[in-house]
């Protein structure tokens, strides 16, 4: 293959959820049916992973070792080359990056593992690679507009998830002084940010982690080192954490089969069990992986002055947590985020 075009991906992180079969399974299918054949289709032959290649620090589990390894075996066999960057969740320690989980990774012939500041030129184009840095004195380094940027940074002013604008982290400007592009793993949200004709793009995650995706589009960037163009593909088949509201009429099975539905639920003096009940049994038509409920409640069922809740109403333990606040004195506002808390905690511990 002589494609000037690249794929870009970011924030892997094999094993996620402690190497939960379903994860693995779904990452697993996106790599040998979606990323691959994307490759062999367009004449790809190169790919960058720009950090996070594993969720854990600590250990990884036999089963997910074997399926990742089928999965590069399948890339080697097609020679695609895969360049890969150290990120944060690779490495042991916090002030250094040499003891990292990817050296075995050398052990294939098409792939190159990036654990310190390389630079190249690719395609004609300038091209420093940067792994994870564990402070900033990085940017002490003046590259005088060069081409491109890969790395994996956190960067102030760049979307963090799709309602959090990060507010720390390594200045954006010097990006924009020194890269005519940067593109950069860490954020698993997907975003942009430019300025004048400098541009930072974050790749975000290529499928769905955790619940902070929910309802979002997560996939790959396709590169053309030719030009500097870009353009994203979107992942079609990968197991998501879909929100939806009591009632949601499902008007395709492909938006709920395989993956993880919470459906919100108001507790008020309309709510009736049985309505839900039925609900969530008209679910299992489509398969679902997982069905959660999330409720949240109508504070207006409970007067200020109200010093006692009915104990035959105490049923859980956000009814419990609910009677407990309500004898406190705080805000209905505080006392709603608490127990918003505490239901996507609960959420949490009792699901994937």
């Amino acid at each position: 293959m002589n494609n000037t075009k690249a794929l870009m991906l970011a924030d892997l992180h094999f094993g996620i959820k402690k190497s939960n079969v379903d994860f693995i399974n779904s990452m697993e299918s996106y790599f040998k049916g979606e990323v691959l054949s994307y490759c062999l289709d367009n004449d790809i032959s190169d790919m960058y992973i720009l950090g996070d290649f594993w969720d854990s620090r600590e250990s990884t589990n036999v089963r997910l070792s074997n399926t990742v390894f089928d999965v590069l075996k399948q890339f080697e066999s097609h020679n695609i080359n895969i360049v890969v960057l150290v990120g944060n969740h690779d490495t042991t320690y916090k002030t250094h990056i040499q003891t990292h989980g990817l050296k075995f990774l050398s052990l294939f012939d098409n792939i190159e593992v990036i654990d310190k500041l390389t630079e190249r030129t690719i395609h004609g184009r300038e091209v420093v690679l940067y792994p994870w840095q564990v402070d900033d004195t990085f940017q002490d380094i003046k590259w005088k507009d060069k081409d491109l940027c890969l790395g994996h940074f956190e960067i102030k002013g760049c979307l963090l998830n799709s309602n959090t604008v990060f507010d720390s982290g390594n200045d954006k400007n010097w990006f924009f002084k020194n890269f005519k592009q940067t593109f950069s793993g860490h954020f698993h949200t997907h975003s942009e940010t430019n300025y004048n004709d400098k541009e930072i793009v974050y790749c975000g995650a290529p499928y769905h982690l955790t619940r902070h995706d929910r309802n979002t589009d997560r996939g790959f960037v396709v590169y053309d080192f030719a030009d500097g163009s870009w353009e994203r593909v979107w992942s079609e088949h990968t197991l998501r954490f879909v929100e939806i509201e009591l009632g949601y009429e499902v008007k395709k099975k492909s938006n709920i089969k395989g993956n993880i539905i919470d459906v919100n639920v108001k507790i008020d003096n309309d709510f009736e069990s049985d309505v839900l009940n039925l609900y969530l049994k008209s679910l299992e038509q489509y398969e679902p992986l997982q069905v959660n409920v999330n409720p949240t409640y109508d504070l207006k069922l409970y007067s200020e002055d109200q010093e006692e809740y009915d104990a035959s109403k105490i049923k859980t333990i956000p009814d419990m947590v609910h009677w407990k606040l309500s004898n406190l004195d705080i805000k209905p506002k505080l006392q709603k985020d608490i127990e918003d808390y505490l239901d996507t905690l609960l959420n949490e511990c009792s699901t994937i």
